[in-house]
């Protein structure tokens, strides 16, 4: 049997207005425990954690497979490595654009180290003996010029300092 004022299948408006109900349960509010007083805690930062960017590596035969391959549009970054070429591709959505990114890395040899011979000519110093070979050479010279000059008649800068 339907409650008071309720008929079934025909709904009434609600203006706010219920019937009273002989088997309606009787709203009776109960006491709300005493909380405790709430006192200002202060907040420590937690520490931010750098998340890592997921990575997938997949082998292919050659360049164009790599470039004609689908991604997902997360920002996931595609290694693809070509090890017959020695190559390694890497392609990444981007949002900025639209499109994804793609790179090639051809891996080289380090070279060899040079050999001496090889190297590049260093600056070579020159013996004691051809220092002083050079030296008798200069001193020559200058005997020789200072000859000349007595004979045109002028006095050797050597000579001039010694007269003075």
């Amino acid at each position: 049997m339907p409650a008071y004022g309720q008929y079934p299948g025909v709904q009434l408006p609600q203006y706010g207005y219920n019937p009273p109900s002989p088997y309606a349960p009787v709203f009776q509010p109960t006491p709300l425990p005493s909380l405790p007083q709430m006192q200002p805690q202060l907040q420590q930062p937690q520490p931010v954690q750098a998340q890592q960017q997921p990575v997938t590596v997949r082998m292919v035969a050659s360049r164009a497979e790599a470039y004609a391959a689908q991604i997902p549009f997360d920002g996931t970054i595609n290694v693809f490595v070509n090890a017959n070429a020695k190559e390694v591709y890497i392609k990444r959505f981007n949002p900025e654009t639209g499109g994804a990114d793609f790179g090639d890395y051809l891996r080289q040899n380090a070279p060899a180290q040079q050999t001496t011979a090889d190297a590049a000519p260093c600056a070579e110093y020159a013996t004691a003996a051809a220092l002083e070979e050079t030296r008798a050479k200069l001193a020559a010279l200058t005997e020789e010029m200072d000859a000349l000059r007595a004979a045109i008649g002028k006095k050797s800068r050597k000579g001039a300092a010694e007269d003075e």
